[in-house]
C-alpha cells in the first residue's frame, strides 16, 4: 500500500521574532522522551455524534442537504520560534519514523498548518526548521496519532461525499487497506453544482495519488478524467435497474449486471489503484458497489450501514435511509453460503466475475 501522506496548508498568520545564532527549541507540551501520542480526531462535531449513536438516528445529525462531509483538519500550532524574527521560511518534515528515514517535507512562512487526509489509527512525527538566513532553529519532535474511528472522510476542493473504504477491519480479523479504494460524489456537473477545483484535482492525483476513476453516470460523461492523467473507465448503472439477477421486482426488468461485472474485474487488477468510483452524487450506485464490496471483504453489517448512511452529511439533494441495504442483503441472502461473504462471492460469479478475480480483489484491499 502506498502510504503517500495527503495534506493541505492553510496560510493564516506570519510569526515575527529574532534571529541570533543556531540553537534547539523546545515547547513545553511535549518531550522527546515522552511515548504518548496526542489523538487528534478528523470528524466533525456533528459527525462524530453520529458516529457514537446507532445508525439509523442519521437524521438527527445530516440530511443530504448541506455540505457536512468534509473532515477537520489537524491543526498544529506551536510558538516555539516566537524569540526569532525575520524568518525566511519553515520547513515542516512529517513521518511515520521517529527517526525521519522516510518523511514529507513541506515549506511554508506560516506555522498555522491545516493537515487533510491523514491515516486514521497512524503514528506521526512532526519537527519544524526555521531558515533565518545562514542560521537554521530545529524544533523538538513531536507526534500525535489519528483517532482510529471510520470512516476515513476525504477533502476534495469541489467534490462532496468523498470517503475512503479502508480502515474497517474484517469479521476474519483482518483490516481495509487505507488509501486505496475511495468512492465520492462526481468531479463534475454540467450545472456547476460540483466541480472539482485546481486545489482538488492537486489533492486527487497528486496527494491522494488516485490512477483510476471510475464512472458510473449514465449521463454527463467525459471521454476522459475531469483530472488530467489519471485513466477514466465509463461502466454506466442506472440506479432504476435491477442489481440482482435472481431478486427483480418486474419481469424482464433491465439490468446493470455487465457494468457491476466490469467494475469488479477493475478492483482485481493491482495496477489500477489507488482508485476512485462515483455516480453522480456518489449515493445509490456508489453506495451498491461499496455495500457489495465491503461485504466482500467481509466487513461488518453495522459498519457497512453506518458507511452508507454517512452519505447524508454530504450535499446529495435528498436524505437516504437504511432501506436499500435491507432490500440488498435480502437478495445477497437468496444465494447459497454460510456467511454473508460466501453469498457475495457466489453473486459475483453469477454476473461474470471469476474465483481468481474475487481473491485478486481480496488480497489487493485487505491486510
Amino acid at each position: 500500500m502506498k502510504n503517500k501522506i495527503a495534506y493541505l496548508f492553510i496560510i493564516s498568520a506570519l510569526l515575527c521574532c529574532s534571529c541570533n545564532e543556531n540553537q534547539n527549541f523546545s515547547d513545553s507540551s511535549s518531550s522527546e522522551e515522552e511515548e504518548n501520542f496526542e489523538i487528534y480526531k478528523i470528524h466533525s462535531s456533528l459527525q462524530s455524534q453520529y458516529l457514537n449513536d446507532d445508525y439509523y438516528n442519521i437524521f438527527n445529525y445530516a440530511s443530504g442537504n448541506e455540505e457536512l462531509s468534509k473532515p477537520y483538519p489537524v491543526v498544529i500550532k506551536t510558538n516555539v520560534f516566537e524569540n526569532i524574527s525575520k524568518v525566511d521560511k519553515y520547513v515542516v518534515e512529517l513521518s511515520h519514523n521517529k527517526d525521519f528515514s522516510s518523511s514529507d517535507i513541506y515549506e511554508t512562512k506560516s506555522l498555522r498548518l491545516n493537515l487533510y487526509n491523514l491515516f486514521i489509527g497512524y503514528k506521526y512525527y512532526y519537527r519544524i526548521t526555521a531558515f533565518c538566513g545562514e542560521n537554521q532553529y530545529v524544533s523538538e519532535t513531536k507526534r500525535f496519532m489519528i483517532e482510529d474511528i471510520c470512516p476515513r472522510n476525504i477533502n476534495v476542493d469541489g467534490v462532496t461525499n468523498f470517503r475512503d473504504l479502508g480502515g474497517y477491519k474484517t469479521k476474519d480479523n483482518k483490516v481495509v487497506k487505507q488509501g486505496l479504494i475511495y468512492r465520492s460524489g462526481a468531479l463534475g456537473y454540467s450545472t456547476n453544482t460540483f466541480y472539482i477545483t485546481d486545489e482538488g484535482s492537486k489533492t486527487y492525483k497528486n496527494q491522494l495519488n488516485i490512477k483510476t476513476e471510475i464512472d458510473l453516470r449514465t449521463n454527463e460523461v467525459n471521454t476522459t478524467s475531469y483530472v488530467d492523467g489519471v485513466n477514466y473507465y465509463h461502466f454506466p448503472m442506472d440506479y432504476s435497474y435491477t442489481y440482482f439477477p435472481n431478486y427483480s421486482s418486474a419481469e424482464g426488468a433491465l439490468n446493470n449486471y455487465a457494468s457491476i461485472r466490469d467494475v469488479f474485474k477493475a478492483f482485481a487488477n493491482e495496477d489500477n489503484y489507488p482508485c476512485n468510483f462515483h455516480c453522480q452524487i456518489g449515493t445509490d450506485r456508489t453506495g451498491f458497489i461499496a455495500f457489495t464490496l465491503l461485504n466482500l471483504l467481509n466487513v461488518d453489517t453495522v459498519d457497512i450501514y453506518y458507511d452508507f448512511l454517512f452519505s447524508n452529511f454530504g450535499n446529495i439533494q435528498a436524505k437516504r435511509d437504511m432501506s436499500p441495504i435491507s432490500d440488498y442483503l435480502n437478495a445477497l441472502n437468496s444465494y447459497n453460503g454460510e456467511s454473508i461473504q460466501d453469498k457475495t462471492k457466489e453473486y459475483l460469479k453469477d454476473i461474470g466475475v471469476n474465483d481468481n478475480e474475487i481473491n485478486d480483489i481480496i488480497n489487493n484491499l485487505t491486510e
